[in-house]
């Protein structure tokens, strides 16, 4: 059903494209309409579709633009999964990642001011990553709509440019744009007829959205001076001058140019702190998230997985552990050897309530919530991450430990967008060289960088480290990792099969607690002053 300007009209419940089901209005204006909408071919994830209309004589060049826009792939930019082509009233629509969290507008609004000045740098740097990543596709791509509305900071403080409904690609030659579009107060004076759009535009864009985010809520359209608050260095105005120039020319000619301006004032925001920056929004009762992940098979990243959740726990944090679906099934026999003695003082009913039926459910005297894959289930089956994520949120933690180890490298995308936001990744990789694949290597590192530039955390672990002639050239292969030690395979085999794990022995503990330094470290910080006070006094030590 299309309501009178031709864009659809859905009522909950409706299917569109056969596979997506309405639930709700996220918003509509001139140029669209966007619902959230359940993917019923992936367990009812949710997406949002947003629906725009096409100008007759657009209509073929944006079908050839959404399929540029849908091969992205940025932490700061939500991923395009599906696609449908204008139809006889020249209605198209995208369906991307649902995001959960408060839009700039929204985040101003709440606050009934500025936003402190370190907080909109954040923000503002994580758009130039994502603008800058639009910009170096061939052709470039101008995104020409930084409005407060389209700007996301989800639960977790991650910045997402959410809306592509007038992103275009860069044509070179062209004199103007052929629609002027854009929002008054964001959209540069180009947009107006004065020229082609282009790099410099979404400078200016980006300035506004500054001037807006700086100012409590004014544009600079109507601002008569700088109503910003007395943190805001003044030097920055003289920035954020040049970037809101009238003439393309005299603005800064590249997001790197404005990024670099921008650390200029913030040195102190590494890509770490950008994140985890206390004014940053952040995610609301969820869980720290820590992946381990095994660059070849047998990297010990199962071990180092279980130590981990157990030597928080032991710290007196609410810790959740669960194999990643798509592993092989090894908890089971490790933790459980004989069938119940890690259990022995406190058990949960097996199958009590499980989200999952894919998982087996402990909870020991060790005080960590166990969830593990069942023997039987088949190591290729999809990983159906929406069950998975209900099953580890069933119950309370600080702290969720997931078992990856090399399920990583077997699954699709939805994995991928999962690790991407992980609080922390870790990384295992042995001295066995011999078992490393480049192709691993090179993917593991690049998703290692996509993440830093969100301001996201990747550990590597040499493990399994002992004295040989080539350790030195196997530990400068890994960029920056902790040395975990190769352990006493006895001592290791006796605890487990006494029902522990060698983290009881308070040798091995006082190893470990030495080589996971930098982990604790990144935790004092994310948990916060309250819940990291302990785990911040075990990075002192160590």
């Amino acid at each position: 059903m299309y309501s009178k300007d031709s864009l659809p009209h859905w009522e909950p419940g409706t299917v569109a494209g056969g596979r997506y089901r309405i639930v709700r209005l996220l918003g509509s204006g001139g140029m669209g309409v966007v619902y959230a909408a359940e993917d019923m071919k992936l367990e009812r994830k949710l997406r949002a579709l947003k629906a725009i209309k096409a100008a007759a004589e657009d209509r073929q060049r944006s079908s050839e633009e959404a399929q540029v826009l849908m091969k992205l792939s940025h932490p700061n930019l939500p991923s395009i999964v599906d696609y449908a082509p204008p139809d006889e009233q020249g209605v198209e629509w995208f369906v991307m990642d649902f995001v959960s969290g408060q839009t700039v507008r929204q985040l101003v609004a709440d606050r009934g001011a500025g936003i402190r000045f370190e907080e909109a740098a954040a923000i503002g740097m994580q758009l130039c990553s994502a603008l800058s990543y639009l910009h170096r596709q061939s052709p470039p791509i101008i995104h020409r709509d930084l409005k407060p509305s389209n700007v996301m900071i989800d639960e977790r403080g991650l910045v997402k440019l959410i809306d592509f409904g007038i992103a275009r690609l860069y044509k070179p030659g062209a004199e103007q744009d052929t629609v002027l579009l854009g929002t008054p107060g964001f959209a540069a004076p180009e947009q107006s007829g004065g020229g082609q759009s282009g790099e410099w535009t979404d400078v200016y864009g980006l300035g506004a959205l500054l001037f807006y985010m700086l100012s409590g809520g004014v544009t600079n359209r109507v601002a008569v001076n700088r109503p910003f608050g007395p943190d805001v260095p003044r030097a920055f105005v003289r920035v954020l001058d040049r970037m809101l120039a009238k003439d393309p020319y005299h603005r800064y000619s590249s997001m790197e140019q404005v990024l670099d301006a921008l650390r200029a004032f913030v040195p102190v925001y590494t890509a770490d702190s950008i994140a985890a920056s206390e004014h940053t929004v952040r995610r609301s009762g969820k869980a720290c998230t820590i992946a381990v992940l095994g660059l070849s098979e047998g990297a010990g990243a199962t071990f180092m997985a279980i130590s981990i959740a157990k030597l928080l726990a032991r710290q007196g944090l609410q810790v959740a552990a669960a194999e990643f679906p798509g592993v092989r099934p090894e908890w089971h026999s490790l933790l459980d050897p004989r069938g119940g003695s890690i259990a022995a003082k406190r058990r949960q009913p097996e199958h009590a309530g499980m989200a999952d039926e894919r998982y087996r459910l402990l909870q020991g005297a060790d005080r960590v919530h166990w969830h593990m894959l069942q023997p039987a289930v088949p190591r290729n089956e999809p990983p159906r991450l929406h069950a998975f994520e209900r099953e580890i949120a069933r119950l309370p933690s600080d702290v969720t430990v997931v078992d990856v180890s090399g399920a990583w490298d077997h699954s699709g995308h939805e994995v991928a967008g999962w690790l991407q936001e992980a609080s922390l990744i870790v990384i295992a990789a042995d001295p066995f060289v011999s078992r490393w694949e480049a192709r691993k290597l090179s993917l593991l590192e690049r998703l290692a960088g996509s993440r830093a530039q969100a301001g996201l955390r990747t550990l590597w672990a040499a493990n399994k480290d002992t004295s040989f002639r080539g350790r030195k050239e196997w530990q400068q292969m890994l960029p920056d990792p902790i040395v975990f030690p190769q352990l006493d395979t006895a001592a290791v085999l006796e605890a487990i099969w006494a029902g522990g794990w060698c983290t009881d022995n308070s040798a091995i503990r006082r190893a470990a607690d030495k080589a996971l330094a930098p982990l604790w470290h990144f935790l004092s910080k994310e948990l916060g002053a309250k819940k990291g006070s302990t785990v911040r006094s075990r990075a002192e030590r160590t």
